[in-house]
């Protein structure tokens, strides 16, 4: 599955941790995408930071669930 692909993972997290720098915060991470009526402005940083829950989810899952319980 491509939630626990190296590159995915490698990526989502180089780009989470570089937003805590001001500059990509500012001129990356905080631009709106688009405005969900639910959800509100969906920027990068939130999307990338939904991506890397859902990895972290999944990897942890496939790890600590055995497979013999039909997890």
């Amino acid at each position: 599955m491509w939630l626990d692909n190296k590159m995915v993972v490698g990526g989502t997290l180089l780009l989470i941790g570089a937003t805590q720098l001001q500059w990509l915060r500012t001129n990356f991470g905080d631009m709106n995408i688009v405005t969900l009526p639910m959800l509100g402005d969906v920027t990068p940083l939130r999307a990338l930071g939904i991506l890397a829950t859902a990895s972290g989810a999944y990897i942890l899952y496939d790890c600590c669930f055995p497979k013999e319980f039909g997890f």
